[in-house]
């Protein structure tokens, strides 16, 4: 009886301090969270998760062209990791263009593109290049983007975010530019880089001219 009463005491400790390593986890990545976003000049918004919705971060920028990144975590089967960046600018006014890694290659065409991105994907056919992506579109992209600097990005995108495996995937249409992530991204870190991959995604591409 008191063998089991040890034990159960050392395990409730256990807890105990495992939950206080998660919440001083989590209020350092607050804290670094906060000073990224007063750092950029953005708006950050937090929603912990509750009654099995996923918690939701949110991320906007203030003033110049208008953007959001927001972050969903896993809370349900329904609802797994997704990283979003969402933008005005540029626009692709003729159909769609689609841009992944050269990864996504052995995959059909709904697993690379349109999924949860709400796109028209009528049209769209695979582009050939000798660039390590993979490109759908339904007009040529080569007139407007310059595809070697595009699979440059791609190229330095583990190295800019250790510590996740998943690549981007981009979107480019009347609404605007979309890059996409399947994976929560909490840290600063991996915040502004992801940020700083779809600005440069969105340089990269230019604004559409006539």
């Amino acid at each position: 009886m008191y063998s089991a009463t040890v034990i159960l005491v050392g395990l409730l400790a256990i807890a105990g301090a495992c939950l206080m390593w998660i919440r001083r986890r989590e209020t350092q990545q607050r804290e670094a969270l906060s000073a990224l976003a007063a750092r950029r000049g953005l708006t950050l918004q937090v929603t912990p998760q509750s009654l099995g919705r996923p918690s939701l971060m949110r991320l906007s920028s203030r003033g110049g062209p208008e953007w959001t990144v927001q972050s969903r975590g896993g809370g349900a089967a329904s609802a797994p990791p997704l990283l979003e960046f969402a933008g005005q600018e540029p626009v692709w006014r003729d159909g769609y263009v689609f841009i992944a890694s050269e990864a996504f290659l052995d995959r059909s065409q709904r697993d690379i593109v349109g999924d949860g991105m709400g796109a028209d994907l009528s049209g769209l056919e695979p582009f050939e290049t000798d660039q390590p992506l993979t490109i759908y579109a339904t007009t040529s992209p080569r007139l407007r983007v310059d595809l070697g600097d595009m699979a440059r990005l791609w190229q330095q995108w583990p190295d800019r975010a250790p510590g996740i495996t998943a690549a981007p995937i981009a979107m480019l249409g009347p609404e605007g530019l979309r890059l996409q992530l399947r994976s929560a991204v909490w840290t600063a870190d991996q915040m502004e880089a992801f940020i700083d991959m779809a600005l440069d995604v969105g340089r990269t591409i230019g604004p559409q001219r006539g």
